[in-house]
């Protein structure tokens, strides 16, 4: 039976991690990489691959210093996706709220007839969420970050979820673009039905 069945709502936040990739603490990576104890020629090979890139600046006929790039994994091909996904594989979670990822997206959910459950539940996953990013040197883009309430029906209160201390409004369903809700709508299945 799913929860709307049961008169249950869903919150759901969607988080808007900024510039996912071009933040990854590099040494974050190889120390976790350490700790998921990567085999040490493989680690030697992502190491070199990883480390003591460089960057300089082109500015018409000018060029600037290479500077060794500190944060940030090469895009393109098929590693940088996986190195991503190790990078955020210890993810904060809680038995409360369950979480949902697809390379960068990141969804938390929680579901209960009661709105104050729902409330405590998103704000507490969020705390450890955000201690979470800045520990591992991302960000969260508060603006760009949305949260859905589903329902069956109207009910006039919706949890008060928040992000350093600052709101997050909610979106109506039928407001969030036609792309992103069945993607959304289905994830937020998976994780329940995973979950049983």
């Amino acid at each position: 039976m799913s929860g709307f069945e049961k008169g249950e709502c869903t919150g759901a936040v969607f988080l808007d991690v900024q510039k996912a990739f071009d933040r990854v603490w590099i040494q974050g990576l190889i120390h976790k990489l350490i700790r998921y104890k990567t085999p040490p020629h493989l680690l030697q090979l992502l190491k070199s691959y990883l480390d003591e890139r460089k960057f300089a600046v082109k500015i018409g006929n000018s060029i600037s210093e290479a500077k060794i790039m500190r944060a940030g994994i090469p895009q393109g091909g098929k590693i940088f996706r996986v190195l991503y996904s190790l990078y955020v594989n210890d993810i904060q979670k809680t038995h409360k709220t369950l979480l949902g990822m697809y390379s960068i997206d990141t969804a938390i959910f929680a579901k209960n007839k009661n709105h104050k459950y729902t409330e405590t539940a998103l704000n507490q996953h969020l705390v450890k969420l955000d201690n979470w990013f800045l520990k591992w040197k991302n960000v969260l883009k508060i603006d760009k970050t949305e949260a859905v309430y589903f329902t069956k029906g109207r009910r006039k209160h919706k949890p008060i979820v928040k992000i350093k201390n600052q709101t997050i409004p909610w979106s109506p369903a039928s407001q969030i673009p036609r792309r992103n809700t069945r993607r959304e709508i289905n994830l937020e299945k998976s994780c329940y039905n995973n979950k049983n």
